[in-house]
């Protein structure tokens, strides 16, 4: 079992050896919604199935969830996990989402993007999330596959057939940087992309309100990480 890391050169062999595997391309661009699926179709590790944050991994509200249990009272289903912009799924409909892609308990997922793991990291965690143990991030995504050698398909690749994936107690919690040692326990971390706090990129988007952070928290870049020092910045009326 591979977490949180795979190598290029460990998924080549995973895919030798013909063990039960996904992988997942996660590729995304936050202020160009459909530029994901476009660099799929131009190149991905042969065999991904495509993720896209939007579609498959936010939660929609004209796209109404099942409710789970409603003859006896459990929690429904039909709402999203989470607020902000991309609201988490429920665990019951994220579930769906996998089964219909074919992914099951048995199989090792690896998820990537092209982007410096900003959004392949949240399918990682959502799997986590919903109980399944083996999934990793491959480290330095399509670049690093393609420097290592790794075979690359384009186009859409095949539907596989539907399969069941059942939940299982969340095995996600706060960890910090893998390996990195250095985050605390209760500290503000921030994951975007610097660009998006600065006013400029922000107020020629979509968002009415940039991205801010209180003084002192830590910000996780695609590139860096970096010491929040200004004060927060005020919303708009």
């Amino acid at each position: 079992m591979y977490t949180p890391l795979i190598s290029a050169q460990q998924l080549q062999a995973l895919q030798a050896s013909g063990q039960p595997l996904m992988v997942f391309d996660c590729s995304f661009e936050l202020m160009k919604p459909l530029e994901g699926d476009a660099l799929y179709l131009q190149a991905h590790v042969a065999g991904a199935v495509r993720a896209d944050l939007n579609r498959d991994l936010s939660w929609h509200s004209d796209h109404p969830e099942p409710v789970e249990g409603a003859s006896t009272g459990s929690a429904r289903t039909d709402i999203a996990a989470s607020g902000g912009r991309h609201p988490l799924p429920s665990r019951t409909h994220f579930a769906q989402w996998l089964a219909s892609v074919g992914f099951d308990s048995s199989m090792q997922a690896v998820v990537y993007d092209r982007q410096g793991a900003n959004y392949c990291g949240r399918l990682w965690w959502m799997l986590k999330w919903v109980g399944h143990e083996a999934v990793a991030v491959l480290d330095g995504g399509l670049q690093a596959w393609q420097a290592a050698g790794g075979a690359v398909a384009s186009g859409p690749e095949a539907q596989r057939p539907a399969s069941t994936f059942t939940t299982s107690p969340s095995k996600a919690h706060a960890t910090g940087w893998p390996g990195s040692g250095r985050w605390r326990a209760g500290s503000h971390q921030f994951w975007r992309d610097q660009p998006r706090f600065e006013p400029s990129v922000w107020a020629s988007s979509s968002s009415a309100v940039a991205a801010h952070c209180d003084p002192g928290a830590l910000i996780a870049s695609t590139d860096k990480r970096i010491r929040c020092r200004q004060p927060p910045l005020e919303r708009p009326p």
